[in-house]
């Protein structure tokens, strides 16, 4: 049996925490129990369908408070993933162990919790349809099939303290590598969709800027899925973007360095790993 019983990070990282042990435990053939899965029922229909129980709504939230105790006590051994040399203990011996109990979660781990397989991209359509969100009826309001759609992503609010601000830009920041974006893929028609979780943005700056912009003022789950039907997302670093490129095979310029000029090839379409994620 696979257990994880503690959500680790935002909603978004705790659905890939989610399906790093579900496909852990689909290739080693082992039960996986996901003691907060009812978490996410209000947000995704065909979740709360497939999971939806006795269990998963009363007892897990209980089993899951009496493991928090239980691990912080040291009274169990709760493999930490983020760590390497743990994932490759993991590994080597979950064959032998009746029960593994996950903490954490890490892309880098999926290397070796994989074997080296690229495991989330070959899971995808299934868990594109488990977390799909039907947004049918405002799509058109933000996404315009006439021009190429870019998803800006403006990340403020707990940016300002994650990495000691490193990625707290302002907005002529953002305008200026939106147009860069649009340059060096010869974009001549473009919409701009604006996701942000600053409330006070000045949006008539990005107005002025540019010809056909729009914001989104949709739920996080609701922003992700419209995310993921864009042409091209750019924005900070987050597992929120890289959700949204996952889900809807759409790439993705994460801003890591302010300076450097942006390049095809830093474009990536997430999976299971790739070169630029810390």
């Amino acid at each position: 049996m696979l257990i994880i019983f503690r959500p680790y990070g935002n909603h978004t990282n705790q659905i890939y925490q989610f399906i790093q042990s579900d496909i852990f435990a689909k290739i080693h053939n082992l039960q996986f129990d996901c003691y907060f899965v009812y978490n996410f029922f209000s947000f995704f229909p065909n979740l709360r369908e497939k999971y939806k129980s006795f269990k998963t709504l009363f007892v897990f939230p209980v089993l899951s408070f009496i493991f928090k105790i239980l691990n912080r006590f040291h009274l169990i051994n709760a493999f930490d993933v983020s760590d390497l040399k743990i994932c490759q203990k993991i590994a080597d011996c979950h064959i032998n162990d009746k029960n593994l109990i996950f903490d954490k979660w890490d892309f880098k781990g999926n290397e070796v919790l994989f074997n080296n397989k690229d495991l989330f991209k070959e899971y995808r359509d299934y868990y594109k349809e488990l977390f799909f969100i039907d947004i049918s009826a405002i799509k058109d309001k933000y996404i315009d099939r006439k021009f190429k759609n870019i998803a800006v992503h403006i990340r403020r609010g707990d940016y300002a303290d994650f990495r000691g601000g490193k990625f707290l830009f302002d907005n002529e920041f953002y305008c200026q590598k939106t147009k860069e974006l649009l340059s060096l893929w010869n974009i001549e028609k473009a919409h701009i969709i604006i996701f942000t979780n600053d409330p006070n943005i000045d949006k008539n700056f990005f107005y002025q800027y540019f010809e056909n912009v729009c914001f989104s003022n949709e739920e996080w789950f609701i922003d992700q899925q419209l995310m993921s039907n864009c042409d091209f997302i750019i924005g900070p670093p987050s597992t929120f973007t890289m959700w949204a490129s996952y889900i809807g095979n759409t790439p993705v310029y994460h801003i890591w360095q302010p300076n450097k000029r942006l390049l095809k090839k830093d474009f990536f379409v997430y999976t299971s790993f790739h070169p630029d994620i810390e």
